[in-house]
């Protein structure tokens, strides 16, 4: 370890706190980002990179102290002063980087991605998207440049992990999916499995997966669809997605196809592993094979309802699914780093919150999301704090109050405990100010006319309210 110290203090002069941080990094930091993802990149890519680039290194340094902070749940200004510090250094390394002409791009694009992550973590959306926007720029002219793509927003996913390239195209994808809650309207890329471009399920999906790696680059796949697919309010002439449409009901119906194809494909994989297996209950191969069934619970409900998006009926008759996700989350939540880069359980409970109206089911939901952490974009504080008013407005609405010694019966019509008049589609929040201690929360949904949903750009209707940001 005294050699290695000294070979990184003889690169970048690092002082002895910078190389004791970075022993921190290699031995907790790096694994807790990588924590569930088929990629290299963090344990492989981003270690070896660090010993010969100091804008890598520095840019590591400065998501270690970051790490770090959050880790250990207090805050730090020693810890604030070194991830400023590193990150405006790597700033000024990757500067400099850009001036010869991107010759150099798979190192801008690792260190475009380590400060995304340094801002996300910092929940600094706007920061982040910059850094992303720049990353997709780079990353895709480059690819049209090395291979003459004709079509270089279609990414393949490779089976196989073997190469930088590989884990910046992996890597690339995933916050390319991510950010479409978080300031992207929908990805970029176009996921495919071949270098062909063909997205025909039915003809790629194998008979069997090879492995859990194998099962998650599909259903990322199916994830990267649905996202392209799936409307918002914010989108321009929002009528195009409605369930008349055509092309998107054909688009619906290949995709739920695709989710069953994948189902059975994953029911006749070697690997699959009983959820029920007492033996396996803490081991990593049960966590991943149990998050893949919350995964594609998600997938089935995001699926199925988004083509008649805004009528918040549509969700009540899937509170079997709702439950699930829930029960997975609670089994599979404390295993969990507290900090990590990829999708774990509070997207899909953010999904229950937000969608599921049982009273029961949603307070399970933010009881899992209060013990959880940070993940990637996802910041469980911000998620259940969105979550909890959204569902004390609108259970207000409908003029519900709940009493946990009272549960719902099966017979209880949701439709008339939750009725039409109180529900809201969309949850938004933005910070006040740099500071980060107040949020304008919002809601929103389609307007009734008549008793039927309007449709079109200005039909929507909105509810504010400004409250405490949660505490750092």
């Amino acid at each position: 370890m005294t050699v290695f110290c000294g070979t990184l203090q003889s690169l970048v002069d690092l002082s002895q706190s910078d190389a004791q941080a970075f022993d921190f990094c290699r031995r907790y930091t790096i694994y807790n980002m990588a924590y569930g993802q088929l990629s290299h990149f963090w344990t492989s890519s981003v270690l070896s990179v660090c010993h010969s680039e100091p804008a890598v290194l520095h840019a590591m340094l400065a998501l270690t102290a970051i790490h770090h902070e959050h880790s250990f749940g207090s805050h730090s200004p020693a810890l604030v002063r070194s991830a400023d510090a590193h990150y405006n250094l790597a700033v000024g390394h990757i500067q400099k980087l850009c001036n010869t002409g991107l010759e150099q791009y798979q190192v801008v694009l690792i260190v475009c991605l380590l400060l995304l992550t340094c801002d996300v973590l910092q929940n600094r959306y706007g920061t982040a998207l910059l850094h992303l926007n720049n990353g997709r720029q780079i990353f895709q002219s480059m690819r049209a440049k090395r291979t003459n793509l004709r079509h270089p927003c279609v990414l393949q996913i490779p089976a196989d992990t073997s190469s930088i390239e590989d884990e910046l195209t992996y890597m690339m994808a995933l916050v390319d999916l991510q950010s479409t809650n978080y300031g992207s309207l929908r990805p970029m890329f176009k996921l495919v499995t071949d270098s062909n471009g063909n997205t025909n399920q039915e003809e790629n999906m194998p008979l069997a997966f090879a492995s859990l790696d194998d099962a998650w680059r599909y259903m990322m796949i199916i994830y990267n669809e649905v996202e392209r697919l799936v409307p918002t309010s914010a989108d321009s002439g929002t009528t195009q997605y409605l369930c008349y449409d055509p092309a998107s009901v054909i688009q619906q119906g290949r995709l739920l196809c695709h989710l069953s194809d994948w189902r059975r494909t994953y029911r006749n994989s070697a690997f699959r592993v009983p959820s029920s297996s007492k033996d396996l209950k803490d081991s990593w191969l049960n966590f991943r094979t149990l998050h893949l069934q919350m995964l594609q619970l998600l997938a089935e409900i995001s699926i199925a309802t988004c083509l008649v998006y805004g009528d918040e009926m549509q969700y009540d008759i899937y509170l079997p699914q709702f439950s699930n996700i829930v029960s997975i989350a609670e089994n599979i939540g404390p295993m969990l780093p507290k900090v990590t880069f990829d999708v774990g359980v509070v997207q899909p409970l953010f999904l229950v919150c937000s969608y599921c109206r049982d009273p029961t089911i949603r307070r399970r939901a933010l009881a899992v999301l209060s013990r959880a952490g940070k993940e990637g974009y996802w910041d469980s504080r911000l998620v259940a704090l969105c979550s909890r008013e959204k569902m004390l407005f609108e259970e207000a609405a409908a003029s519900y109050l709940h009493d946990p010694e009272e549960p719902l019966t099966e017979e209880r019509d949701l439709a008339t405990l939750i009725p039409r008049s109180a529900r809201y589609t969309e949850t938004w929040a933005f910070y006040r100010d740099n500071d980060m201690r107040e949020l304008d929360v919002m809601f929103k949904r389609r307007k009734l006319r008549h008793g039927q949903l309007q449709y079109g750009e200005e039909e929507w209707e909105m509810f504010s309210k400004r409250i405490p940001a949660p505490a750092a």
